[in-house]
C-alpha cells in the first residue's frame, strides 16, 4: 500500500510539472503571437504609408513635368523676342 502511495503521489507530481510546463509553453506561444500580430500591423502600416509617399512623390513629379514644360516653353520665347531685337538693332 505505501508503495502504491508513493507511486501516486510521484505521478501526481509529475503530472503537476507538466501542467506548469504546458501553462508556461501557452503564455510563451501567446506571447510570440502577440508579437507576430505586433509585426504584421506594422508591415501593413509601413506599406501604406510607403504607397502612400510613392503616390506623392509620383504627384509632385507630375507637376514639377509639367512646370518645366512651361519654363521651357517660356524660355524658348524669350529666346525668339532676344533674337528678334538683336536683328532690329
Amino acid at each position: 500500500l505505501l508503495q502504491y502511495e508513493e507511486r501516486e503521489l510521484k505521478l501526481t507530481n509529475e503530472v503537476e510539472r507538466l501542467f506548469k510546463i504546458e501553462k508556461s509553453l501557452r503564455n510563451q506561444l501567446e506571447q510570440l503571437e502577440n508579437s507576430d500580430q505586433e509585426k504584421t500591423k506594422m508591415t501593413h502600416q509601413f506599406a501604406s504609408n510607403n504607397e502612400q509617399s510613392q503616390q506623392e512623390l509620383l504627384t509632385n513629379f507630375q507637376s514639377l513635368k509639367c512646370e518645366h514644360e512651361k519654363i521651357k516653353e517660356s524660355n524658348t520665347n524669350l529666346n525668339i523676342r532676344l533674337q528678334e531685337q538683336i536683328q532690329c538693332t
